[in-house]
């Protein structure tokens, strides 16, 4: 029994160490998951930096693009601005001669075909008085040298001598007895070589208006006319304005009366013939009408059109 219990040094070893074999193995912590989250860590950091690199290079890129637009902005509205600086060919200037042309119009007047004495040819139901007194106002308003001037006695007729840098013009205004005009305005202007204009060209503030015709104001007494002027000067808007239907049919075509013309509308026909002035005219065209009937009769015709009147076209017959 002792033998059995009492067991040796060496043995004690033996089975020490044959137990420890036996037990489980400490083992050290793994490694391998410290290193993944260490490579997520690192891909993270790395995702960051190039969304950030992206983002910077994006601004970057807007701003150089803004950069070019507001670059070219300036060269874009020059452009613009030199197109609508460029002139339209429908307003080419006017040359030296017609601009002092222009300077010389009397206003409310018939002109004529010049010849190769005259320059400009007006007529005008002004006096010889009244039109001497504007281009006397229109020498005295922009300054211009007067040579030898004057009215002939009885102011039948006047003459004016202008003399300028840029031009020389003679005025010659005489009464008349013209279906245009009762006074004659005849001007000669004779252009300098000087290629710069160095006059003034300012109109008088108050234009003349042409008075009535006598013979015409003794006739329209009676009340024989609608429109007595319309053979003497232009027709405007206020003369109509307040007028019938019937009244501006008869003041359009009282302008070809005057002349003899006989009408297709009844109701015209029975008008004139009442009229001691009208009488019909076997030879009569329109070729008698002056250039300023033609036109008034025209412009009553569209304004009858405008207010849209029923009798344009319509025979109301006899009344």
């Amino acid at each position: 029994m002792e033998e059995k219990t009492n067991i040796t040094e060496d043995e004690k070893k033996n089975l020490n160490s044959s137990f420890t074999n036996k037990l489980p193995e400490n083992k050290e912590p793994p490694k391998k998951t410290n290193n993944n989250l260490t490579t997520w860590i690192a891909l993270g950091v790395g995702l960051f930096v190039i969304l950030t690199i992206a983002v910077l290079i994006g601004l970057k890129l807007q701003e150089s693009k803004n950069s070019v637009i507001t670059k070219n902005t300036p060269n874009q509205n020059k452009n613009i601005t030199q197109i609508s600086q460029t002139p339209s060919p429908t307003s080419k200037p006017l040359t030296k001669e017609e601009i002092i042309k222009e300077a010389f119009y009397y206003p409310n007047t018939t002109s004529e075909q010049v010849d190769d004495d005259f320059s400009l040819v007006f007529y005008t139901n002004d006096s010889v008085t009244t039109v001497y007194q504007y281009y006397e106002e229109l020498i005295e308003l922009n300054n211009w040298y007067l040579g030898p001037s004057g009215m002939q006695t009885g102011d039948e007729s006047g003459f004016l001598h202008i003399y300028q840098d840029d031009f020389n013009a003679d005025l010659d205004i005489n009464k008349a007895d013209s279906e245009f005009g009762s006074t004659k305005i005849e001007i000669r202007i004779d252009f300098k070589d000087e290629d710069s204009i160095t006059s003034t060209f300012n109109r008088p503030s108050t234009q003349p208006t042409p008075p009535m015709d006598t013979e015409l104001a003794q006739n329209t007494s009676e009340g024989d006319y609608i429109l007595p002027f319309s053979n003497t000067r232009a027709v405007v808007r206020e003369d109509l304005i307040g007028l019938t239907e019937w009244q501006l049919k008869v003041a359009r075509n009282e302008i070809y009366a005057r002349h003899g013309r006989t009408f297709v509308h009844q109701d015209l026909t029975c008008y004139f013939d009442k009229l001691g002035w009208y009488e019909v005219d076997p030879e009569y065209s329109e070729n008698k009408l002056s250039s300023l009937e033609i036109s008034n009769a025209v412009f009553i015709l569209n304004y009858e059109k405008e207010i849209n009147s029923a009798l344009i076209n319509k025979d109301s017959g006899c009344r």
